[in-house]
C-alpha cells in the first residue's frame, strides 16, 4: 500500500489519503494549537513535517538504497509522525533520517555514552536501544497512537529527566 500526504510531497495529485496511515499524517497536518501551552502545537507540526522531509530528501540525494526501500513501503512515515506527534512538548526534537532498509530513525545522540535510537518500521514496530553511561536496553516495542512505558523510560533517561 502506498501511503502519500500532499504536504508532505507538495504534489497535490499525489495525495492519495485512503489508508489509516496518511489519515495519521492528515490529523498531524491539521493540529490546533493549545491555548497557553508552553510549546506552541504549530510549531511543533512544523518540526514534525520538516523533520520527515528533510529526512526523506537527504536520503533521496545522498542514501539512494535506503529512499528506494522507503518507496516500496511509506507506512513508516505515518508511524513516525505519529511516534513525534506523542513525544511531550518539554522534549528537545530528535534527529530524524532513513535507514538503509526504509525504517525512519529517530535520534538523540548527546555523548558517546548518552544516546538513543528508535528504528520506526512500516507496521509501526519501535526497534530501540539506549545508553546512559554503562546503564543500558534494547528492545521491540509497537507504536499504538502511544509511546511504549518503555521507549519513553528510555528517552527520559537520556535527556537526564529521570
Amino acid at each position: 500500500m502506498t501511503t502519500y500526504a500532499g504536504t508532505l510531497t507538495g504534489n497535490p495529485y499525489l495525495d492519495l489519503s485512503q489508508s489509516s496511515e496518511a489519515q495519521n499524517i492528515s490529523d498531524i497536518r491539521n493540529m490546533k494549537s493549545m491555548p497557553n501551552s508552553f510549546f506552541d502545537m504549530e510549531y511543533r507540526k512544523r518540526l514534525i513535517l520538516d523533520g520527515l522531509t528533510n529526512a526523506l530528501t537527504e536520503a533521496a540525494e545522498e542514501n539512494r538504497e535506503a529512499y528506494i526501500a522507503f518507496l516500496n513501503n511509506t507506512n513508516s512515515l505515518a508511524y513516525a509522525a505519529g511516534f513525534l506527534a506523542h513525544l511531550p512538548a518539554d522534549f528537545p526534537f530528535p534527529e530524524i533520517s532513513l535507514d538503509n532498509d526504509g525504517d525512519i530513525a529517530i535520534d538523540w545522540d548527546y555523548e558517546p555514552r548518552r544516546i538513543m535510537s528508535i528504528s520506526v518500521g512500516k507496521d509501526g514496530t519501535l526497534n530501540f536501544a539506549w545508553l546512559v553511561g554503562y546503564s543500558k536496553q534494547h528492545g521491540i516495542e509497537t507504536f499504538k497512537n502511544n509511546i511504549p512505558e518503555s521507549i519513553l523510560t528510555g528517552i527520559q533517561r537520556v535527556l537526564g529527566i529521570r
